[in-house]
């Protein structure tokens, strides 16, 4: 078991650092690979169309989270406006009298 878990762990420390010099000398995959602007030029997909597919939602997130805001201020004011309506005439409304009739 321990003979396993050594060539196991060997194999990792080899293969990790076959990786990571390929990585630090920027070397290439040996078999040529193709990338998502090889296969959107096969099939005839611009780069604007990609572009604008990709700006879509964040642009939507944000007309929707500026649309809240303004909803959340827009409820706010009418909130404040009522309460101050509300109490501006409780103020102005006549009290009773409140004297103890006792005597």
């Amino acid at each position: 078991m321990k003979n396993n878990l050594k060539k196991f762990f060997m194999t990792g420390m080899w293969l990790s650092a076959v990786l990571s010099l390929r990585a630090q000398n920027y070397a290439q995959p040996r078999q040529p690979s193709f990338s998502d602007s090889d296969l959107n030029a096969a099939l005839g997909i611009s780069d604007a169309w990609i572009w604008l597919q990709n700006s879509i939602v964040p642009l939507a997130m944000l007309v929707v989270f500026l649309g809240s805001i303004i909803i959340m201020g827009e409820l706010h004011y009418r909130q404040n406006k009522i309460l101050n309506e509300t109490l501006r005439g409780l103020a102005k409304a006549p009290r009773p009298n409140v004297e103890s009739s006792r005597e």
